[in-house]
């Protein structure tokens, strides 16, 4: 039997596949740390991101790795992910958690420092460099799953670069944070469960969680999805992560009841819109960070509009995201840097979400997936299938 157009036609053009996407995806991850690297006279540190005014993680790099290039001001993640991945288990915090400005809240983020520091085994050089190792690997990882998907559809694999160009994602490879691995687990979860597979769905969704707690955004609104279809398993895909994340966070506060904490634990949420009305000051002072401040307040408020009269899973999976973004503080909506990361799954969707409507208004588009519901136009006469009556419309997948 001839294979559908709609299956064969990300074919079309030099036998591209998703696992050539993936090494693409691998490559930009590549490039962008030598880059990198040689702006910092391949001193890998740089990624470490430890502040010059943090005198007290500048000084526990020190102790370790001898000489650190730090960053202005207090640096960024990837300093709290190198003391987490020389002590996964937290089995001495006295040594390691306690350089953490916020330590329950940052050891909740087991997942990425647990692989970079090699389960707790690695000495803290090898530590720096799997810290590396496993951003590239998983923006490559994250390209493959977001061609797959794309593939599911019909569409081309390169739209699987959605995820490798994310300005998000880049910024969290430059920083060793954990936002790259948490959202290609993201999208693993979502691909698998278009595909029936809801216990790898699960368990993708589950390691999600694992690496940042913020995406229980993803799992409560992929079990949504899942509710209408089938609501036993829908519970159990949205209750074992919350689970796992829960144990794990009462271990956490177990083993860190003693460490005092220098800052309050949550500095991100604030009040509705209160974020985007301290920063828009700054902005005016940067016409950079005031471009893509309204760019991100445009594009989270259509994906609601979107998701509200069209909720599909890769929407509904991102759509917290978008509602997020509005109640962030001024210090995630200053700069650029920042708030790119935060509604980085919101903008993979809203690339794909161009694929959607392309492939929805084609004639030979693939109802497969759950796009919206594909509408022939009024003015045009279709003929009747065979063996059917002409007042019967051929039927088409709800979105």
């Amino acid at each position: 039997m001839a294979e559908p157009r709609e299956a064969r036609s990300y074919r079309l053009g030099f036998g591209i596949t998703a696992w050539k996407i993936g090494l693409v995806g691998t490559f930009i991850g590549s490039i962008l740390v030598i880059r990198t690297l040689v702006a910092y006279s391949w001193d890998p540190t740089i990624f470490l991101a430890f502040g010059e005014e943090a005198d007290e993680t500048l000084s526990y790099g020190r102790a370790l790795l001898h000489e650190v290039d730090p960053r202005p001001a207090l640096g960024h993640d990837g300093k709290f992910f190198f003391a987490l991945a020389n002590d996964p288990f937290l089995l001495d915090p006295e040594d390691h958690a306690a350089v953490l400005d916020r330590p329950t809240y940052r050891a909740q983020r087991m997942l990425y420092p647990t692989l970079a520091g090699g389960f707790g085994l690695f000495p803290p050089r090898w530590v720096m460099w799997g810290m590396i190792v496993v951003n590239v690997l998983a923006l490559g990882a994250g390209t493959w799953v977001t061609a797959r998907y794309v593939e599911a559809m019909g569409g081309s694999p390169w739209w699987g670069l959605s995820f490798a160009l994310n300005p998000g994602v880049l910024s969290e490879v430059t920083i060793s944070g954990a936002g790259v691995l948490a959202l290609a687990l993201a999208l693993a979860g979502v691909w698998l469960l278009r595909r029936n597979s809801w216990v790898g769905a699960t368990t993708a969704f589950t390691l999600a969680v694992l690496s940042r707690e913020v995406y229980l955004l993803a799992v409560l609104g992929a079990g949504l999805w899942l509710w209408k279809r089938d609501r036993r398993r829908s519970v159990l895909m949205t209750g074992i992560p919350l689970v796992a994340a829960g144990l794990w966070a009462a271990y956490v506060r177990w083993r860190l009841a003693d460490l005092p904490t220098s800052s309050p634990t949550i500095q991100e949420i604030g009040w509705p819109l209160q974020g985007i009305v301290q920063a828009f000051g700054g902005w005016l002072r940067d016409p950079f960070d005031l471009t893509v401040g309204l760019v991100v307040a445009v594009v989270a408020a259509l994906t609601i509009i979107r998701t509200v009269r069209m909720p599909t899973l890769l929407d509904l999976t991102t759509v917290g995201f978008a509602v997020m973004v509005f109640f962030l503080t001024r210090q995630v909506w200053q700069s650029y840097f920042d708030i790119s990361r935060a509604i980085a799954p919101v903008l993979t969707s809203w690339v794909l979400s161009a694929l959607r409507h392309t492939q929805a208004t084609l004639p030979s588009a693939n109802p497969l997936i759950d796009w919206p519901r594909c509408r022939r136009s009024r003015s045009t006469p279709t003929s009747p299938r065979p063996g059917t009556s002409p007042r019967r419309s051929p039927r088409w997948p709800k979105g």
